[in-house]
């Protein structure tokens, strides 16, 4: 039998410890048309699961890039891209990668999330409207189904799929798992359960297992899309442009005299699905200037969709007196209070069932079936 050469088993072992690690990470806030991928150079088929019993090949590609977001080495192996995106950006509504998050580089949105914090409690729409939302890409060969044998890529939610992942295979019998390795790698076995939160359906994913297969080829792992190459990480200046709703097309001497105005706009991007991830802004420090706070308010009460649902007593959220705009705060935590025989709920006080997961810190010893419902249903909300 031919012998490995000490690239592959180098490659191998880094692989082995980036599985073991993500393991450990999991809990860390870490279809086509997605306009923040670029596959333009790739022929691509999306994967996607189906109700009841799924099984597929997690195949590892090689790192083409010196920006893989974990810096993890150019020409190494990896099984996956761990990525967090910011959705509904601008007047627009589009999608974009958060820079902060996935890069750690600064990111106009989460710089505008955490000057909110400083006036707007936690849960408030405008605030959650802002937060990222973390998704994992794989290279898939799946075993069953239509697809069975073809390349395909999946998108999908890190806490829904990795992390229920990742607990089964560091939880094996004798060691860890190593589900994506070429020569000793398992074939992944999971059932898809349809779920439903306000009326939105999505998948669940459990029971995982893992079966025996036959080594993947060198060949193979060379001839998957390298996904750090296709992830689409626009500048600061052109995210802050979508954010703000500025042609990219306008001159840079007009800029200036146009962003004062069109910062405005960004506090009112239509409510986003609540973020399956919580985070902490605290790299960049929110401006304290009350004066440019209390101009930019009664924008925000000019967007149609943005404050109407709660009660007519919101609209006192954008008063001058600090008295009046507390008013508003109490009366929406009785109104997503009051649905408590329409489902779970949170038993922490200040939690939202769908809403909190993760954000508290009564969260670790929650009961795990109420957990992952609660965590399932926050996931499907951004998701949608």
């Amino acid at each position: 039998m031919k012998s490995k050469s000490s690239k592959y088993e180098s490659r191998k072992q880094a692989l082995l410890d980036r599985q073991k690690t993500e393991a450990q990470n999991r809990d860390k806030g870490g279809g086509g048309g997605k306009t923040y991928l670029n596959t333009a150079n790739h022929s691509v088929t999306w994967f996607k699961p189906e109700a009841g019993v799924n099984k597929i090949s997690i195949v590892p590609y090689v790192i083409a890039t010196d920006r893989h977001p974990q810096k993890l080495a150019k020409d190494g192996f990896d099984y996956k891209l761990d990525f967090y995106l910011h959705k509904n950006v601008g007047p627009n509504e589009e999608t974009v990668v958060c820079p902060k998050e996935t890069y750690n580089k600064r990111c106009p949105v989460c710089e505008e999330k955490q000057k909110l914090q400083v006036t707007h409690e936690w849960d408030d729409p405008e605030v959650k409207a802002l937060k990222p939302t973390r998704k994992s890409l794989y290279n898939v060969l799946p075993a069953s189904g239509e697809l069975a044998g073809e390349a395909c890529l999946w998108e999908v939610s890190h806490f829904l799929f990795e992390k229920e992942l990742l607990e089964e295979a560091e939880n094996g019998a004798d060691e860890f798992i190593t589900f994506a390795d070429l020569e000793d790698g398992r074939i992944i076995v999971f059932r898809a359960t349809e779920e439903v939160f306000k009326k939105a359906k999505y998948f669940k994913y459990k029971k995982f297992d893992f079966e025996t297969r036959k080594p993947i080829s060198e060949d193979v792992a060379d001839s998957m899309i390298p996904l750090d190459s296709i992830l689409v990480l626009l500048s600061y200046d052109a995210i802050k442009n979508i954010f703000e709703g500025i042609e990219t097309e306008e001159e840079d001497e007009a800029e200036e005299e146009v962003t004062p105005v069109k910062r405005k706009a960004k506090r009112t991007p239509e409510p986003i699905e609540d973020d399956e991830v919580p985070f902490d802004d605290g790299k960049y420090p929110a401006d304290e200037e009350e004066e440019e706070e209390e101009e930019e308010k009664p924008v925000r009460r000019a967007k149609p969709k943005r404050k109407v649902e709660p009660a007519p007593v919101e609209e006192d959220e954008d008063e001058d007196e600090e008295e009046e705009e507390e008013k508003p705060k109490p009366a929406r935590r009785k109104a997503r209070a009051t649905p408590a025989a329409k489902g779970p709920q949170c038993p922490v006080k200040q939690g939202i069932f769908g809403k909190s997961c993760n954000e508290l810190a009564e969260c670790a010893d929650c009961d795990d079936d109420l957990y992952d419902a609660c965590e399932a249903a926050q996931s499907e909300s951004e998701s949608n």
